[in-house]
């Protein structure tokens, strides 16, 4: 017997090789440099060219309606599944139940293979209102796109998201835990519940969803209204982009517009539930660090009951973005006794316009290193900042605009002359005078930049700051004079703050103008100096100049010169 088996074994092994080798040559099949092209038209199968299809293969679908699950399997790496240029295609998953979309959680478009791309269709989302309320309120049913965690490089790119007229869809793309680096660009999203959204499926053992891109896009948010199960309470869902957990969540260049209206909202009951926001992240409920590295900038947020909730979690920037007319612009941390309570940490909140909300910033729940400056903070109608944390943490809310050079209303509102804030708000210094609006409509001009013996360049504020030694600068420009008038005056005016000037020998600022505004101003271009405002009056620098060579006015701060390097905490700067 042990002859024959053998025997036998040895028979087998030229074939079980081969196996193996074929199994190990398809799973290294690389993405072919010169793809094929799948060409689908109307009466033909778009899930047939799937099939057919071969990595990295681009399929292209021509004018005309279909309906028909899709589904891209694993081994289906690097496909492009697009319209075909200037042509309609309409991808019509109205009817889930016509289509054999049985379960609530499939998803009309299934991707669970890397760097798939889908790109400038139409697509008409199924109709969720006639559905049972808990059905409709979360992110986890009937959506239209699902990145499973296989789906790893995903882009969504210039598609147009739509429902039949009077109806809500819900989630737009829903990105399953442990799947990375999905981008969703330049899409048009109309009447879903949910627009992009990441969930965990254990909370116990979260993978998170890291470099989530959403640019570019637009967001027209609805609110659909129910009963929350558990509370009995009245509860309004609808939601641009939210991510529970992960690393790494940048939103950019967005325009995101809701149905909330601030005179007849039923939400303003602080203990009714109304998720109707812009963006939100929760990337610390299921962690024992304070994570998420997010980025929100350049976003338009209006009509929302919440532009921005970082609703725990943190360590990021929300920076140069318009939020307003909403309900509240910004929140931070959440105390729930429906969701976790958890702080939000380490943001830096700068160069935003937030105006016209009934709430500002919202603060709930806070920790460490939140850094709040360089904001027009003006027209919220009941609080420009409130805190109401737990611990009575103290927030940093200096350098903002408040609507009035003599600063905010401190105490209950309606305010005499700035926009109110609360206890436990450090506001003072504050701004004297706005920041400019950025040319683009979103935020105000102003960014940070950080160098070694070199020059910075702030070309939104016509400014170059040369560094000797090391330092993070930040350089905003104001709308008008942030002090008194002066005799020769250029009419620019600009904000320096280095955090930490330890390891800088000295700051040369360089304003840059034209002969041709200096020409209709009636100046001697060889007089102009710099000045800056000590807090009473305008004083000249002591050491400073102009290069009429290269059209820009100088001044050179060190620890011995007027105003000095430890000044420079909020200076400002101007030149006549």
């Amino acid at each position: 017997m042990k002859r024959i088996f053998q025997s036998r074994i040895s028979e087998l092994l030229p074939t079980f090789a081969l196996t193996i080798l074929l199994i190990a040559a398809m799973l290294s099949v690389p993405v072919k440099a010169n793809p094929n092209e799948h060409h689908v038209y109307p009466e033909e199968s778009i899930q047939g060219a799937i099939n057919a299809a071969s990595p990295g293969d681009i399929i292209i679908v021509h004018e005309g309606t279909y309906a028909e699950k899709l589904t891209i399997e694993p081994g289906k790496d690097g496909l492009t599944l697009k319209a075909a240029e200037g042509e309609n295609v309409i991808l019509n998953f109205s009817d889930r139940a016509g289509l054999g979309i049985l379960e609530k959680t499939e998803g009309a478009i299934e991707v669970n293979a890397t760097d798939v791309a889908i790109q400038g269709f139409t697509i008409i989302g199924y109709n969720i209102t006639g559905e049972l309320w808990d059905y409709q309120r979360s992110s986890k049913y009937f959506p239209t796109i699902k990145a499973l965690s296989g789906a790893d490089g995903l882009k969504v790119i210039g598609n147009e998201f739509t429902v039949p007229d009077g109806s809500v869809a819900a989630a737009a793309l829903l990105i399953m835990d442990d799947c990375d680096d999905v981008q969703f660009i330049n899409n048009i999203v109309t009447g879903y519940a949910w627009g992009v959204t990441g969930r965990l499926e254990d909370t116990k053992n979260p993978q998170g969803i890291d470099n989530l891109l959403v640019q570019g896009n637009t967001f027209n948010i609805p609110i659909i209204e129910g009963i929350h199960p558990r509370t009995g309470k009245d509860e309004g869902i609808g939601v641009g982009v939210q991510l529970w957990y992960g690393n790494n969540l940048t939103v950019i260049d967005n325009t995101f517009i809701g149905s909330f209206d601030q005179a007849t909202g039923n939400y303003e009951d602080p203990e009714a539930l109304c998720n109707h926001y812009a963006v939100a992240t929760f990337t610390f409920y299921f962690s024992t660090d304070i994570i998420g590295d997010i980025h929100v900038r350049d976003n338009l947020m209006t009509n929302l009951y919440l532009g921005v909730g970082v609703l725990s979690g943190g360590s990021g920037e929300i920076e140069s973005n318009s939020i307003y007319g909403n309900m509240i612009g910004i929140q931070l941390g959440q105390v729930s006794g429906i969701w976790a309570t958890a702080p939000a940490a380490r943001l830096s909140i700068i160069g935003n316009n937030l105006t016209d909300n009934i709430l500002g910033i919202w603060v709930q729940n806070i920790t460490l290193g939140i850094f709040t400056s360089f904001n027009n903070i003006a027209g919220n109608s009941q609080y420009g900042v409130l805190n109401e944390d737990p611990e009575n943490n103290l927030f940093d809310a200096t350098y903002n605009w408040w609507g009035d050079p003599e600063g905010p209303t401190v105490g209950a509102p309606p305010p005499a002359s700035g926009d109110v804030v609360s206890d436990y708000v450090d506001y003072e210094p504050w701004l004297t005078a706005p920041l400019m609006p950025d040319p683009d409509g979103t935020g105000v001009v102003v960014s940070s930049q950080s160098g070694e013996d070199e020059a910075l360049e702030y070309p939104d504020s016509n400014v170059e700051v040369v560094v000797s030694g090391s330092a993070e600068v930040y350089v905003s420009t104001y709308e008008s004079n942030p002090g008194s008038g002066f005799t020769g005056d250029v009419g620019s005016y600009i904000d320096v703050y280095v955090p930490d000037v330890s390891g800088l020998t000295e700051l040369e600022i360089r304003l840059y103008y034209t002969d041709a505004e200096i020409e209709a101003l009636g100046l001697d271009e060889s007089s102009l100096r710099m000045y800056w405002w000590n807090g009473a009056i305008w004083v000249v620098c002591s050491d400073t100049g102009v290069n009429t060579d290269e059209n820009y006015i100088w001044a050179r701060i060190r620890a011995d010169t007027i105003p000095s390097l430890s000044d420079l905490t909020g200076t400002v700067f101007g030149a006549a």
